[in-house]
């Protein structure tokens, strides 16, 4: 089998078998790449288990966006009635009216991009109450995702916290070629270049700076926070968003 035809390791198939001897209590981390599964596990591995327990799964998301489109797809495929999405700030509001979320029905906690607690904690002042209030469920077995979840898994062994690690092989054989720049006009070159009917995504730290490439490329959709501070999200096509 050839490099190109071999079948990527996925979650499922590490962590299928290991999930009935997770215990209450338990915090389960999984390190795992992005294509390979983490959500795909939640939806159609644990939730079957957790409904045959008559037990309930709540999964926090870090994004609004990535929150309405999960929302969704557990609704579309019939599994609201055992999981229930939520956002850490939705939920670190609720901490702050000492509103109960974690109800004695959910079993499961699953933190995705669980890194969030640490890497936004440089501009959000709540990711240590939401940290410590997953980190004190301790009835409840944590599910703790990430891509990333390096620096996290650090911080839980320097803070004595004892979890069970799981880790996925990255696999980066779908990646063609990378290539680094310095000066924007390089990336401005690059987009000019895209072939017909091909399609590219562009990240950027700036909204200013997206924007103005979205003003340059006219075929092109702007997307930035809409609950940030940029002045630039008042151009943004919530409608075009929302459909894409």
């Amino acid at each position: 089998m050839t490099q190109s035809t071999k079948k990527r390791i996925t979650v499922s198939d590490v962590l299928t078998e290991h999930i009935h001897k997770w215990q209450r209590g338990d915090i389960i981390t999984i390190e795992a790449g992005t294509g390979v599964g983490k959500s795909h596990f939640i939806k159609n591995e644990l939730y079957p288990i957790a409904k045959k327990e008559r037990a309930r799964i709540l999964f926090f998301l870090n994004r609004t966006r990535l929150n309405e489109q999960f929302r969704e797809e557990i609704k579309r495929d019939g599994k609201s009635d055992v999981i229930t999405i939520i956002l850490y700030q939705k939920y670190e509001w609720e901490l702050r009216k000492n509103s109960a979320v974690v109800k004695g029905d959910y079993k499961y906690i699953v933190c995705d991009e669980f890194h969030y607690f640490l890497t936004e904690s440089r501009y959000n002042k709540n990711t240590e109450d939401s940290f410590y209030a997953m980190i004190n469920e301790k009835s409840k077995i944590r599910i703790c995702m990430s891509a990333t979840a390096d620096a996290m898994i650090a911080f839980f062994k320097y803070k004595n916290i004892k979890h069970e690690s799981y880790s996925i092989p990255h696999d980066y054989s779908h990646i063609k070629e990378l290539i680094f720049y310095q000066s924007d006009k390089v990336l401005e070159k690059f987009l000019h270049q895209i072939p017909k009917n091909h399609k590219v995504i562009c990240f950027t730290g700036s909204a200013k700076k997206a924007f103005m490439l979205h003003a340059t490329f006219k075929n092109s959709m702007f997307v930035c926070s809409p609950s940030g501070i940029a002045p630039e999200k008042s151009h943004m096509d919530k409608d075009k968003v929302t459909r894409c």
